[in-house]
């Protein structure tokens, strides 16, 4: 699956960055989610325009940002953090509404394509056959 994918890229970035820049005493909290949103976030929410997600790929990608946001900022999970407060230090968004975001900003995109591009033609498309009867199923006697 797609989202796994992203959610173990990111993971290994957030690792990769881990003593450098997340658990680095000297940088102050700003600079660390700065870099947290630009290569850890970049990493996980990569190409997710396209995406459809189920409220269990967004939980899945919200535990991965909560987690990495907490492993930032320090908080365990003794501390009863609600995300809302998580979000609120850290200065950042859910991943609700980064996708939703996103999904926003490629459909603006696509609308201001000329009509020749092939994913105005999609959004806009008909379907050349496929009417339906009208009615239900055909009841065999």
């Amino acid at each position: 699956m797609e989202i796994l994918t992203r959610i173990n890229l990111a993971s290994a970035a957030f690792g990769r960055l881990g003593t450098r820049v997340f658990l680095n005493n000297d940088l102050k909290y700003g600079t660390r989610t700065a870099v947290y949103l630009a290569v850890c976030i970049s990493t996980l929410l990569y190409a997710s325009e396209t995406w459809t997600p189920y409220k269990r790929h967004s939980q899945m990608l919200e535990n991965s940002h909560t987690s990495g946001l907490k492993r930032i900022l320090g908080i365990s999970w003794e501390d009863r953090v609600t995300h809302e407060e998580l979000y609120r230090g850290s200065n950042t968004t859910s991943i609700e509404t980064m996708l939703a975001k996103r999904h926003l900003c490629w459909l603006g995109h696509v609308i201001r394509m000329p009509d020749h591009r092939l994913p105005r033609q999609i959004l806009y498309g008909k379907l050349s056959h496929g009417n339906r009867s009208a009615g239900g199923q055909k009841k065999e006697i």
